[in-house]
């Protein structure tokens, strides 16, 4: 089995004193890849810093909702050109979030949007980001999955942190539960993974506890 980490923020500050270490302990356990969700520019540079630096780290480019407050029509085309630039594996992490609501939710909901519209242009994956707005983030979903390829409709990579209690099954995603389980109760298997192929599930892991995002 060939192991990848599709979630984990080793940009964050809080590896800043020991990330080597981390990764270290990482390789050890067999891991051999990391994905980097992006937050906000700066963290998109960080991320790319460090995947030069390792060819079994890659980056994605997004906005996460709690960044979109200044979201701006030519948001998206800095996004464009960075990606060029970058040339990352996925957009994200995008989404969102109505739990901390730093973002008025209609511009979240716009930059939301817009970002999926640059994942298929870009003809890259989806990492969501979902905190208590499963009502709005599926039916977007679904109608940006309508207007895709036939080929295409099925999106790897695509994240759901805290799942509807009904998976649209009708959409193939790679449904993760990372948050759910390391924040809440790592003992305890969310339900709506319990019921789900394991074809349909995606992972990412932690190497250090993280605050909540």
């Amino acid at each position: 089995m060939r192991l990848i980490d599709t979630h984990c923020h080793l940009d964050f500050q809080a590896y800043d004193n020991d990330r080597p270490e981390v990764l270290d302990r990482a390789w050890a356990t067999g891991l051999k890849h990391i994905l980097i969700p992006a937050v906000d520019f700066p963290s998109m540079a960080r991320a790319h810093a460090l995947a030069r630096q390792n060819a079994a780290i890659s980056m994605a480019v997004g906005l996460h909702p709690n960044s979109t407050a200044d979201w701006q029509p030519g948001t998206v085309e800095r996004l464009r050109a960075l990606a060029a630039k970058v040339q990352p594996v996925a957009v994200g992490e995008i989404g969102l979030d109505y739990h901390w609501d730093h973002s008025p939710r209609p511009v979240q909901r716009r930059a939301f949007e817009a970002q999926l519209e640059l994942a298929a242009a870009l003809n890259r994956p989806v990492i969501i980001h979902n905190r208590e707005a499963s009502t709005d983030v599926l039916p977007i979903l679904e109608d940006w999955v309508r207007g895709l390829p036939p080929e295409r409709r099925a999106v790897p990579g695509c994240c759901i942190p805290s799942p509807p209690q009904k998976p649209t099954r009708n959409v193939l995603w790679r449904l993760g539960f990372t948050w759910a389980l390391q924040a809440r109760s790592p003992t305890k298997t969310p339900k709506p993974c319990a019921g789900l192929p394991l074809r349909c599930r995606s992972s990412g892991c932690c190497w250090k506890p993280m605050a909540p995002t």
